[in-house]
């Protein structure tokens, strides 16, 4: 049984269209988890770096994605941290796009 999300379409494409410009759209060869890696990269080095949430949390994310060993609730609370306290909308973003792929089952 398939477990169906509600999901605002034009928030999805606006971060799949934010996604896209740390290296183009995903192509069929990319797996899910090396565009994140990809885009997490990328955030976390345009993160302004005014706020230690951004700056540190951005950096978190992809130390515990590439571990594998974290719970998804850590990943959702951090995710939760980035997207209301950044201060910039890089930081915010990072955090969006998580939150968005831990709700659709996209990362275990």
């Amino acid at each position: 049984m398939a477990v169906q999300h509600k999901v605002d379409p034009q928030e999805l494409a606006r971060l799949v269209s934010v996604m896209g410009i740390c290296g183009g759209p995903p192509v069929a060869e990319v797996s899910l988890a090396e565009f994140l890696n990809r885009f997490l990269r990328y955030t976390a080095r345009e993160c302004c770096g005014e706020c230690m949430v951004g700056h540190m949390g951005t950096r978190t994310l992809i130390s515990l994605l590439e571990r594998g060993k974290e719970s998804r609730e850590t990943l959702a609370q951090l995710a939760w941290l980035l997207r209301n306290s950044a201060k910039c909308d890089v930081g915010k973003t990072a955090g969006k796009v998580l939150e968005l792929l831990l709700q659709m089952d996209l990362i275990q």
